[in-house]
């Protein structure tokens, strides 16, 4: 029995404790049940939890306990305990992660990626389809594509592109006289006049560089012997390369192919003087065959 509380009587109810004392053990229980309570929910029915960084969280084994983990610059999580660990219920900070991703996929027109986050591995990888293209509807790879597998012999985008031309000086690789820029071809005779050297045939350049001129010199027999025709490269009528000679007897025609190369600069005049010597009878030498050659273009013919 409490003290106090023995002599209690009729006449005498509040013993001899002093009348106080009770309401102080009303209130120091009251305290306990409160502070009890307290811990997992408040006495007019709300839940509360333990909240904390996760030095503060108690050890996992008390099967149900939930916790609220705080972590500086991160969203808070509820976690549970399994009885032997802390499981992590929420994901907010994943959430926010993904919200935002979102929000730059959104706004990355127009063509709905981030910057940077389609690449050619992913592309090769098979990962981009030609569904995920404008007006693509299948899930094949578009990998075939970027590497010109699948491509058409001819594939062409007319509207971004013009026909292909090549920058003067580019043909890497070559050397004059494998690509041809500017032709005479056709037979221009030595007249019975051309007792010296006369211009037959002139191409202009249009850049500088080196090329490489050929053409041929020819002669026909006509009955008599040792007919001498000759011919050589002037360049804006100045003699600039080798002098060539045929001789043609009396039964047999003459063809010589000659090929010189040239350093020239644009708009050079690049020619070929011609001339006979003995017994010249019209139309029975020419030259012909007037090429330009180089890894450039671009001549006119003043022919």
């Amino acid at each position: 029995m409490m003290a106090g509380l023995n002599d209690v009587s009729s006449s005498n109810p509040a013993g001899t404790e002093v009348p106080t004392s009770g309401d102080d053990r009303i209130r120091a229980l009251t305290y306990k049940v409160i502070e009890f309570a307290a811990i997992a929910h408040t006495l007019d029915g709300k839940h509360k939890f333990s909240r904390g960084p996760l030095a503060s969280r108690p050890a996992a084994g008390n099967s149900g306990d939930l916790y609220i983990l705080e972590v500086a610059g991160l969203l808070a999580e509820l976690q549970y305990d399994t009885g032997s660990a802390w499981v992590t219920l929420t994901s907010r900070n994943n959430i926010s992660d993904f919200l935002g991703s979102l929000s730059a996929h959104q706004t990355a027109n127009p063509i709905d990626h981030p910057s940077s986050s389609v690449t050619a591995a992913k592309i090769l990888a098979g990962a981009i389809q030609k569904k995920h293209l404008e007006g693509g509807s299948d899930g094949a790879s578009i990998s075939a594509l970027v590497d010109g597998s699948s491509a058409d012999a001819l594939h062409v985008h007319d509207q971004y592109e013009t026909a292909a031309t090549v920058t003067p000086g580019d043909l890497t690789g070559l050397s004059a006289g494998e690509v041809i820029f500017g032709s005479s071809v056709a037979n221009k005779s030595i007249t019975s006049a051309m007792v010296s050297y006369t211009k037959v045939k002139e191409i202009q350049t249009l850049r500088g560089g080196t090329v490489t001129v050929k053409f041929n010199l020819n002669g026909l027999p006509y009955g008599l012997s040792n007919q001498i025709y000759k011919a050589a490269i002037y360049i804006n009528g100045v003699l600039s390369g080798t002098e060539r000679t045929i001789n043609v007897n009396i039964f047999d025609p003459v063809s010589e192919s000659y090929s010189e190369n040239f350093v020239v600069l644009a708009e050079d005049r690049i020619q070929i003087y011609a001339k006979w010597e003995t017994f010249c009878e019209p139309d029975h030498g020419y030259v012909s065959n007037f090429l330009i050659c180089g890894n450039w273009d671009c001549i006119v013919n003043l022919e």
